[in-house]
């Protein structure tokens, strides 16, 4: 959920900004200017890193607000053979209902909210930048020829090779503006009582701003302040930022200028100290400022010394190690990668297959790997890397968990109804591993995975690498629309796992399993499966139908997902699985 994911990288990047100004506060003797302005542009490059799309996958952040959550009903056409009743409800899938806060509506909303808040404050921005440009567009070139030879003098002395004309407009503090002709304007009020030798540090500061490329860099703080116009800690940064800029500017002219003009460049500063611009959101800048702006300039201006080399090896290195630590957790702000938990296809041996007539009017995947020829079949590459709940699928593993810890045995599988009526008749009586498999007992799994225990749960998923492993929705929820994640293709690749036990767990064990999930054979092929549902607030938003068919030459290992607001379940997954294998001459 796009929002939901947008909050908590916010909440991160707070975090990220109060460290690191913290600790430059409390290093702040020992760190230049030059080492402020740079962390800053680090900073505002991090604040860009949720809307970069840094991983493989192609999904989109605003894919699932449009994805058509209806359903049609597709009926089972294949031929069920030789199953028994039990099997049968492998295919029907009971799942108990769950209640959950309406995380969407609320996401939807909070979305809305953002973007009417980013509109109003692009519209603001604009408005500001329009009266900026009226300015340039009627501001008047400078006639004097004193001021004119001044600044072809304030040019060769900061190197720039380009015209950068001045110009006389109604403003009321000198700035620097335009990204691709850029023009000094003086306010025409002030330029009279400036003293030539005043105006010359005015030019070389704004001139400063151009080397420094400080309006395009402006253009991003727009950028910044209109996505993150919520955020009271990022909009003092953007301001902290803007006062920082203002600094670097005055030593880089201070480290061009002769020692002994140091006090008449802090003079000429606090000249314009009552020029205060109001503007926030401007592509200007200008030489004024609030007295505590002013007041910061100044005493930064009375300690400058010039740098050393030292001194620019010292903030490489500081704002190197800064990077390198903002940069090691940008996927804990990427926001794509945040909003859809994703598996990797890389390395795969794969091809896309287009099933859309099987999943007409559901947001589906199927994926379909052939063990012999180590081949897969994919529909929706992009969804069957998304990770999602897995709701019943996970009771394949459970047991076989349970079996592994000696909870119970291949012979010895019977637990006892506690008398708790649920909806589901069927529930309401002692279990057998298979029984329960066929029923999808919930409370059969729950009271094995309580006795396996968190932590040695937490070891088995972990050993073989379900998912996201993450059991954090408590040991007897996680798997229902909860912590723990697993996309389609992870599906496969663990049931391909299972399916040649691969992990090297006792052969019995593992049979037990797979006899618990069989579901029917066909010729002398045979279907094993589980379905899952995810039913929330009396909705089936997720079903699922993963398994394998086992025929003479090899194995097909599938699994199929189809997502939306309701009559997504595990049966209807199965019937399209179904479906397809039959058409496919699988099954």
């Amino acid at each position: 959920m796009f929002a939901i994911n947008f909050i908590k990288c916010n909440i991160i990047l707070t975090c990220i900004i109060g460290i690191v100004y913290f600790l430059v506060y409390i290093f702040k003797k020992y760190l230049s200017p030059g080492f402020h302005y740079n962390l800053g542009l680090v900073m505002l490059i991090t604040l860009l890193l949720p809307f970069i799309p840094l991983h493989n996958t192609n999904a989109n952040i605003f894919e699932s607000y449009f994805e058509s959550g209806e359903s049609q009903e597709r009926l089972l056409q294949g031929e069920r053979h030789n199953a028994s009743e039990d099997n049968l409800n492998l295919l029907s899938d009971n799942s108990e209902g769950m209640s959950q806060m309406n995380w969407k509506f609320i996401g939807n909303l909070l979305l809305l909210i953002w973007i009417l808040g980013m509109i109003y404050t692009f519209f603001k921005a604009g408005y500001t930048n329009y009266k900026i440009y009226l300015l340039n567009k009627y501001a008047l070139p400078n006639q004097n020829a004193s001021i004119n030879q001044l600044l072809e003098q304030c040019l060769k002395e900061m190197g720039i090779n380009k015209k950068i004309p001045l110009k006389i407009a109604s403003l009321n503090t000198p700035g620097i503006v335009g990204i691709i002709n850029p023009c000094i304007l003086l306010p025409r009020h002030t330029l009279e009582a400036i003293p030539l030798s005043d105006l010359r540090f005015i030019i070389l500061h704004e001139l400063q701003h151009y080397r420094h490329k400080d309006i395009l860099i402006n253009c991003f703080i727009c950028l910044i302040q209109i996505l993150y116009w919520f955020n009271p800690a990022i909009n003092w940064f953007l301001k902290e930022l803007r006062q920082v800029q203002e600094v670097s500017c005055d030593t880089s002219v201070l480290s061009k200028i002769e020692s002994h003009a140091y006090s008449d460049y802090g003079n000429a500063l606090i000249n314009f100290a009552e020029l205060v611009s109001k503007q926030t959101f401007s592509a200007i800048y200008n030489i004024g400022g609030s007295y505590q702006q002013i007041r910061r300039r100044s005493l930064a201006i009375v300690h400058y010394k010039k740098y050393t080399s030292f001194h620019r090896l010292k903030d490489f290195i500081l704002v190197s190690c800064v990077a390198a630590f903002i940069f090691c957790i940008t996927p804990s702000v990427n926001l794509l990668a945040a909003t859809h938990d994703t598996a990797s296809l890389k390395e795969l041996n794969y091809k896309t297959v287009d099933l859309s007539s099987y999943f007409s009017g559901y947001a589906g995947s199927f994926v379909l790997y052939n063990v012999q020829n180590d081949t897969y079949s994919l529909y929706n590459a992009d969804k069957c890397v998304v990770r999602t709940s897995p709701d019943s699928t996970y009771k394949i593993y459970s047991a076989l968990a349970a079996l592994e810890n000696h909870i119970i045995t291949p012979g010895s599988n019977v637990q006892a109804w506690s008398g708790e009526h649920y909806s589901h008749n069927n529930w309401n009586q002692n279990q057998t591993l298979k029984s329960a498999m066929a029923k999808s007992v919930n409370w059969y799994f729950q009271n094995l995975d309580v006795n396996v225990g968190y932590s040695r749960l937490q070891s088995f998923f972990d050993m073989i690498s379900y998912g996201n492993k993450d059991l954090s929705g408590g040991i007897s929820n996680y798997w229902i629309e909860s912590s723990l994640l697993i996309s389609p293709l992870e599906q496969v690749q663990l049931l391909t796992d299972f399916q040649k036990n691969t992990w090297g767990f006792d052969t019995q064990n593992v049979a037990a399993v797979k006899n618990s999930i069989f579901i029917s054979d066909s010729q002398g092929n045979k279907l094993f499966g589980k379905t899952g549902t995810g039913n929330v607030n009396g909705k089936f938003i997720n079903g699922w139908f993963v398994g394998y068919v086992e025929t003479s030459s090899t194995t097909y290992v599938f699994a199929s997902n189809i997502q939306g607001t309701d009559h997504c379940d595990g049966a209807t997954a199965a019937k399209i699985s179904l479906n397809i294998l039959s058409d496919l001459k699988i099954y």
